[in-house]
């Protein structure tokens, strides 16, 4: 049996293997020395030095490969990496996290059929983030009458779409209440004031189609132009400037209507300034750009719109990293 002397000595040099490189080690490594020269010193009290250094070396041979990995890191040698491993690991969950709610907000966005009650129909949605606040909906009213809205929540992020869903809610309950497009933004912009948000705004314009008298009805609030193209001209130009400021800025703000006789074959392209952004000079509409793609556009719905979102991607202009969404709709 060792004496306790050459057991400590053994436990210290077991923990000397295991702690190396740290303040603990070296400590340990001191008192190992100190305790050795005490060995030495103390053999008249019964203790043979070779006896201890024979027990020591036991101990050391016993002792498995220091270089062979633990389960248990030391402190204070691995706490950097430790540390960049919980980082990625949140990073990752992050990642998956902002994936998830892009999922769940594109689920509020409605499915656009390519026909509804004979009007050709084509939406797309390209957003710059993984969330973000641009919008348009289809609310149909009765047989004859639909509305469709398109808009921007200023600001990006997990703000912006968490308004961006609530305000689609309330677009659909003021569509179905029978109200006008004026009196939608009206009552959604009561609705922003009424909960008290925080600092921030939406661009929005309303539009109701009515299929037996063969008239659009528009309301805009702070939100860009429609383009309209005539089918037996060829006509374009755009009509519905903002009547009022975007929902949320000024409370009691009064919005009105402007109204639209529709041919069949008329063509009506509703964007959100990522579009213009990308493809106008000064991101100002009124340049024009978009309206002459309309123009010279295909007379299908479909490979028009796909000429607008390649002039999008295309464009020599320095584009923002803004949201791209486009509605737009060939009339019966």
């Amino acid at each position: 049996m060792l004496a306790p002397a050459n057991t400590l000595l053994i436990m210290a040099t077991r923990l000397d293997k295991r702690l190396p490189n740290t303040r603990g080690g070296a400590l340990l490594s001191r008192t190992r020395e100190r305790m050795k020269a005490a060995l030495r010193v103390v053999k008249g009290s019964g203790t043979d030095a070779s006896n201890d250094r024979d027990g020591l070396a036991d101990a050391e041979a016993s002792e498995p490969d220091a270089a062979v990995p633990r389960t248990r890191v030391a402190r204070g040698t691995s706490s950097r990496e430790s540390y960049e491993a919980q980082a990625a690991r949140l990073e990752a969950r992050m990642q998956h996290d902002m994936r998830l709610a892009r999922t769940i907000q594109q689920r509020f966005l409605p499915s656009v059929p390519e026909v509804h009650n004979g009007v050709r129909m084509h939406a797309s949605y390209c957003p710059a983030y993984e969330i973000v606040g641009d919008f348009y909906d289809l609310i149909e009213i009765d047989r004859y009458r639909f509305q469709v809205i398109i808009g921007d929540v200023s600001g990006k992020g997990v703000a912006a779409a968490l308004i961006m869903s609530r305000i689609i809610a309330e677009f659909r309950r003021a569509a179905h209440s029978g109200l006008a497009p004026d009196q939608v933004l009206d009552d959604v912009n009561r609705f922003l004031f009424s909960r008290d948000l925080p600092a921030g705004f939406v661009t929005a314009t309303c539009i109701e189609v009515d299929l037996k008298t063969r008239s659009l009805r528009l309301a805009n609030a702070g939100h860009l132009p429609t383009v309209a193209r005539r089918k037996l001209t060829g006509a374009t130009w755009m009509f519905g400037e903002a009547s009022g400021a975007p929902l949320g800025m000024l409370e009691g703000e009064v919005y009105s209507c402007e109204t639209f006789y529709f041919e069949p074959g008329d063509i009506i392209v509703m964007v959100t300034d990522g579009v213009t952004e990308a493809i106008e000079p000064n991101a100002d509409p009124s340049a024009g750009v978009l309206t002459g793609i309309v123009a010279d556009g295909d007379c299908d719905l479909s490979k028009l719109t796909a000429e607008i979102l390649e002039a999008v991607e295309t464009s020599e202009q320095v584009r923002l990293a803004d949201d791209v969404a486009l509605f737009a709709m060939q009339l019966a």
